[in-house]
C-alpha cells in the first residue's frame, strides 16, 4: 500500500488525456519512476505473486511495461515510427503467450490500420513495421488481411482544426484494385490470394505497386482531392495474404459517456 500511494503520485502524468502534452522533460521524470517501480515488481516477484497469482503478477507488470513504453516514446528521442511498431508487435506476441499459457487459446485476431498490418515495411521508410516484425517471428503463421474500400465516410480530427469530424473519399482509376472490386457491383467481398495464383495475369497484377486505402487518425478536406494523401503504396500480394473490400464504407458511432 505505501508503494502505492508513493507511485500514483510519481506517475501522475503518465496518463491517456495529458501525457500527449506534457513537456518532454515531465514524461522523462515519470519514465524513471516507472522503471524504478519496475526493478521493485521484479524484485518483489515472489512475494505479489503469493498474495496473488502468478497470472495477475504477469498481466501487472505488462501492464507497467506499456506505460513504460509509452513514456519512452513521448518522452526520449527514440525514432517514433519504428519504436512504437516494434512495441506494438513485442505486445501481440506477449498477449498471444498469455492467452495461451492461461487460457488454451492458439489463435489471435488483431485489428489495426493498413500501415501497421503489411508485411512488408514497404510504406514505413526506413521503419520496420509491425507486421513485418510478426511475419519474421511468425512467418506463415501470420495471415495478414488488408482492407480496401470504393467509396467511404469517416470520422477523422481535422488536420488544421482538430476538431472531429465527418469526411468523404471515393477511389478512381482503373487500374487500382479497389476500382476493380467495384466494377463487379458486389457490395462486400473477401479475396484470397494463395487461391488467385492458378490466374496467371492477375497473380502478376496483385503483384504491382499501386495504391491502397490507408487512412490515419488526422485529415481534412483538402487531402480529400488528393490521392495520396489517403492511399499507400503497395504491392498487395506481398504486402498481405488476402483482402477485404467494402464498396461503401461509413463512420463507426461514437458512444457517448
Amino acid at each position: 500500500p505505501p508503494l502505492a500511494s508513493k507511485y500514483e503520485t510519481a506517475l501522475a502524468n503518465l496518463n491517456d488525456k495529458t501525457v500527449y502534452d506534457q513537456k518532454k522533460a515531465t514524461v522523462q521524470d515519470g519514465l524513471s519512476h516507472m522503471k524504478s517501480l519496475m526493478e521493485r515488481m521484479k524484485e518483489n516477484k515472489s512475494v505479489y505473486i503469493a498474495k496473488s497469482s502468478e497470472r495477475e503478477y504477469e498481466l501487472a507488470l505488462a501492464f507497467a511495461e506499456a506505460i513504460k513504453q509509452n513514456a519512452t516514446l513521448r518522452g526520449t528521442n527514440a525514432n517514433y515510427s519504428n519504436t512504437r511498431d516494434f512495441y506494438m508487435a513485442e505486445k501481440v506476441k506477449w498477449v498471444l503467450s498469455y492467452e495461451k499459457k492461461y487460457y488454451g487459446r492458439e489463435k489471435l485476431f488483431i485489428t489495426g490500420h493498413n500501415g501497421h498490418i503489411e508485411k512488408t515495411s514497404t510504406t514505413a521508410g526506413t521503419a520496420t513495421c509491425m507486421g513485418a516484425h510478426l511475419a519474421k517471428a511468425f512467418g506463415d503463421q501470420y495471415y495478414a488481411i488488408g482492407s480496401e474500400f470504393y467509396e467511404s465516410s469517416f470520422i477523422a480530427n481535422d488536420a488544421f482544426t482538430n476538431e472531429r469530424k465527418e469526411f468523404h473519399v471515393k477511389n478512381s482509376g482503373n487500374d487500382r484494385l479497389a476500382v476493380l472490386f467495384a466494377q463487379t457491383n458486389m457490395q462486400d467481398g473477401f479475396l484470397d490470394f494463395a487461391k488467385a495464383k492458378n490466374n496467371e495475369s492477375f497473380t502478376a497484377y496483385l503483384n504491382k505497386t499501386q495504391p491502397i486505402s490507408a487512412i490515419g487518425a488526422v485529415f481534412s478536406e483538402l487531402y480529400e482531392k488528393m490521392e495520396k494523401m489517403y492511399t499507400l503504396q503497395m504491392v498487395p500480394a506481398k504486402a498481405f495474404d488476402a483482402l477485404i473490400f467494402v464498396r461503401t464504407a461509413t463512420p463507426s458511432v461514437m458512444l457517448k459517456e
